[in-house]
């Protein structure tokens, strides 16, 4: 049976390297994304013809339901959700104001919560089953020296999944959080630190990771498939952390 997929912010980074993996034969993958150019380029990147677009702002809760009932005339249900939309670019701790606060809890915090919300009121009856993975941080343990703004907003999210997850388990769908550190990727924010300090940032992730690597998309892709696979049907609530042990 083909399975539906909406991973939120799909068209770069984590969330494209996550589309890519679950991208197959048996999956209708929906991508989702603010800028209609970046989507149409990561779905001609994606070689499967069960690929969707859509254009959503998540951090705006009316361009999410517009999106949920676009997403429920075109499929019935949704077997799993990726709520992967997110941004750690904010000044320093101590320098914030509201619009700071404001900003981050729009785009860590309410851009995932619009999603379960708005998939709750619009598809009801046929929530059944469905598996949510959201997409945290390992800032939101308070590791890895990030700013306060974000990591309260991850904080706040991880803690929103582990105490809406009995309330949703009614509707018998599970939800689940992965928090990923220290993530490196072609271009982004570890990629251009390590083009310009390199051996400070080596020597970084030798002394505070255990592991003495930084987490790549195959570790993230690894920790999804579980928890979206039948063995984890017991599993609801948890933060599952992937930082190869981050002081």
């Amino acid at each position: 049976m083909i399975k539906n997929v909406l991973i939120t912010g799909s068209s770069y980074g984590i969330g494209f390297g996550i589309a890519k993996f679950l991208s197959n034969e048996k999956t209708n993958l929906i991508l989702t994304g603010r800028n209609i150019k970046k989507l149409n380029e990561a779905k001609k990147k994606i070689k499967n013809k069960n690929v969707y677009s859509f254009q959503c702002d998540f951090e705006k809760n009316k361009s999410v339901r517009d999106l949920m009932i676009k997403i429920k005339k075109k499929f019935r249900n949704l077997d799993i959700i990726i709520c992967n939309v997110g941004s750690g670019k904010t000044i320093s701790s101590g320098n914030e104001n509201f619009t700071v606060w404001q900003s981050m809890f729009n785009k860590n915090f309410f851009s995932s919560t619009n999603v379960i919300e708005n998939y709750i009121k619009i598809f009801k009856i046929n929530c059944k089953n469905t598996k949510i993975i959201v997409i945290g941080s390992i800032a939101g343990n308070f590791k890895g020296g990030a700013p306060l703004s974000y990591a309260l907003a991850k904080n706040c999210l991880i803690k929103y999944v582990e105490n809406i997850s009995p309330i949703l388990a009614k509707k018998k769908i599970t939800i689940n959080s992965i928090s990923p550190g220290h993530v490196l990727l072609k271009n982004n924010n570890w990629d251009k630190k390590l083009k310009l300090h390199k051996s400070k940032v080596i020597n970084m992730i030798n002394n505070d990771v255990s592991l003495k690597r930084f987490c790549n998309i195959d570790d993230i892709n690894n920790s999804i498939n579980f928890l979206i696979s039948n063995e984890s049907n017991y599993i609801n609530g948890i933060n599952l952390i992937v930082d190869g042990k981050t002081k």
